[in-house]
């Protein structure tokens, strides 16, 4: 299934928000493409968090809907996706 654009949006510890433009077929991909976008281009996004476990993130679907989660959350759920694959 071919990605959409999505908007990611983690808070800060100060309470900031960040928002950054993803392309995800899924809500844990979009996760997951922010956590690579945000570590592996940091340049290009100075002053975004990291994610941590609890970290919570918002990511609006191109369909309008919300949806929240924690990195945690995400993380178990590509987990338990990686032990499915190696069966």
């Amino acid at each position: 299934m071919p990605g959409r654009l999505c908007r990611v949006t983690v808070t800060d510890s100060a309470g900031v928000r960040h928002t950054m433009e993803v392309e995800a077929s899924s809500l844990y991909e979009a996760v997951f493409a922010y956590n690579s976008n945000q570590i592996c281009r940091h340049a290009q996004y100075p002053g975004f968090p990291k994610l941590l476990h609890d970290s919570e993130i918002e990511v609006n679907a191109p369909d309008g809907r919300i949806f929240k989660t924690t990195f945690g959350k995400a993380s178990e759920w590509a987990n338990r996706e990686a032990e499915r694959w190696n069966e």
